[in-house]
């Protein structure tokens, strides 16, 4: 299935296999165009590999499709990389209501605030991920980048 294919296509992206990842995923858009999971995942693919263009085009189409948790990631990396602090912002602000307790979804919009420059936004996010997980070690190196600053 789709689902079955975009979770195999994100093993072989884990593992740092990303060509085998990419036909994966390719595999699941042929098997359903309409999947906004696959194309979301193609996208974060084309991202990790510095291919922006790829990127916004696997955005576009899982956006035609919603404003899932996997979109909106992807949505916030790539207006990262653009250094485009509102879209990004809007993204993590959407995911946070459909994730608040989520100390993965903290931690990313944290780092995302910290390489936008706003790390006061930073601070309040990593403060967050830590209230959800003691233990979030990302978020605990974040928070003392931040300190340190």
């Amino acid at each position: 299935t789709v689902d079955v294919l975009v979770r195999l296509g994100a093993a072989y992206e884990a593992l740092g296999r990303l060509d085998e990842a990419k036909a994966t995923i390719e595999k699941a858009i042929a098997l359903d165009p309409r999947a906004a999971a696959a194309h979301a995942a193609l996208g974060n693919i084309a991202l990790n590999r510095g291919d922006l263009l790829g990127a916004e085009r696997s955005l576009k189409l899982a956006l035609a499709q919603g404003e899932a948790p996997n979109v909106l990631i992807l949505q916030g990396r790539l207006a990262v990389a653009h250094s485009d602090k509102v879209t990004a912002f809007d993204a993590f602000d959407k995911l946070l209501v459909q994730a608040a307790r989520a100390p993965r979804i903290r931690y990313m919009y944290a780092d995302a605030a910290y390489t936008l420059g706003d790390f006061e936004r930073a601070r309040v996010h990593a403060k967050a991920c830590l209230d959800l997980d003691a233990k979030a070690e990302l978020c605990q190196a974040l928070l003392a980048k931040l300190n340190n600053r």
